[in-house]
């Protein structure tokens, strides 16, 4: 009997817990954060988020300045799935909902991160093959990828400076020579497309669909050039934290905990409390590292160079500390679903001795061109290796959010 009551006790909780996250999470879908619940008969719950507020004010600040028709940033510490960021924006339309957490937009070139991680850890390929492909380099014709012929218009390049250039042909070649839609669609899954990824965020599920005996579709795939992979702007911190964690996706989590303010009430410990979680090992180690020398390319010589270049202040952080690694992948296409416009992305990383932060950003205009997103992300890791240095050095230390200096204080003890 006590067993059973037992169970029948465990049962509600469960439900009741499920319940409470059902509510914040339409609240999330609606752009809202609830700070509190209320539960019929079970008295209210307060509810703490794993936000860092200062940092997505700085983002939004951006957005606001700039005035995108649309936008998105989201950003995780890789190491645990603490969302840190899930911020959205539209400068006419705030009622869309949160675009943070919808997939109908085009993946892009952002893919070519999946078709490189499969072509080096399958062992075909690193990042220092050589592969030789005609026409330019952001376009993707049928005769440039059956070709193999060698003519005066043959250019050849590594796989790590396609990466970085955002070479289609290439990359299609890649992934039509060398991966194959069986692997590439392993692989995808891996990243977490075709999956639900949280428990307590309401996002969409990425869509990746390979077809098998198409081989256009698989080389369009490959290299991003294409709207049937779709993800989310969340999709796009996962994808950028299994490469700077070593492979590893964590559950991704925006609530800290929640603990009851009437009705029944534990001292000892929140009725709700985030557990970093295991999601899936999308990669090797040893891929990571190269995935992330790629994505440095990207941003040192490749398509996100000259916005990061613009970032002031952002190149003293990295020249003074060789072990502070910043890298990316861009990738831009029309298409999505309400919105539809010009879709742009930066899906990136930050990695120093204490932390692995992802990022993601996306902005979608419909006519004219306002940011690139990779300018968003390049100001957002400005601010904080800035508010790093002040955390490592104690320097005003106590103007710093409280949230801020609770979380460097957990951090310490762990």
């Amino acid at each position: 009997m006590r067993e059973r009551h037992t169970h029948q006790v465990e049962v509600k909780r469960v439900n009741l817990e499920n319940d409470i996250l059902t509510k914040i999470s339409d609240g999330f879908k609606r752009n809202e954060r609830p700070r509190s619940v209320e539960m019929p008969g079970q008295g209210g719950f307060n509810v703490e988020y794993t936000f860092d507020t200062e940092l997505e004010d700085s983002v939004e600040d951006e957005f606001k300045a700039y005035k995108p028709d649309y936008a998105a940033f989201v950003a995780m510490d890789a190491e645990t799935g603490r969302v840190l960021s899930l911020l959205s924006y539209s400068r006419e339309h705030p009622e869309i909902g949160n675009l943070a957490l919808k997939a109908k937009f085009p993946a892009a070139s952002v893919f070519k991160v999946i078709t490189a991680a499969a072509a080096v850890e399958m062992g075909s390929l690193s990042g220092a093959s050589i592969i030789p492909f005609n026409g330019r380099k952001h376009t993707l014709y049928r005769k440039n990828i059956r070709d193999s012929r060698s003519n005066r218009w043959t250019n050849s390049i590594s796989l790590k400076d396609a990466f970085a250039q955002s070479v289609n042909t290439v990359f299609a070649k890649v992934g039509l020579f060398h991966v194959g839609a069986v692997n590439l669609q392993d692989f995808a899954e891996r990243f977490a497309f075709n999956r639900l990824t949280s428990r307590d965020l309401p996002v969409e599920m990425s869509m990746a669909r390979i077809p098998a005996s198409d081989d256009w579709a698989l080389a369009q795939m490959a290299s991003g050039f294409t709207e049937e992979s779709t993800m989310s702007p969340l999709q796009g911190a996962l994808l950028a934290s299994a490469v700077v964690n070593d492979g590893k996706i964590m559950i991704p989590f925006a609530i800290e905990e929640i603990n009851r303010w009437g009705g029944a009430r534990s001292p000892e410990k929140p009725f709700l409390e985030a557990r970093p979680e295991l999601l899936t090992q999308a990669t090797k180690e040893e891929t990571s590292k190269q995935l992330r020398m790629m994505m440095m390319q990207t941003v040192t010589k490749g398509t996100s160079r000259k916005s990061f270049r613009k970032v002031r202040g952002l190149k003293n952080y990295i020249g003074k500390d060789e072990v502070i690694e910043i890298g990316g992948k861009t990738g831009s296409l029309t298409g999505g679903d309400n919105p539809r416009g010009k879709c742009d992305w930066f899906v990136g990383y930050l990695r120093s001795p204490s932390r692995r932060i992802a990022v993601s950003v996306l902005t979608v205009n419909e006519k004219n061109w306002r940011v690139k997103s990779s300018y968003i992300a390049g100001k957002f890791f400005q601010e904080f290796l800035k508010r790093e240095e002040q955390l490592h050095s104690g320097k005003e230390y106590a103007s710093l959010p409280v949230d801020v200096r609770r979380r460097a204080a957990v951090a310490k003890t762990r």
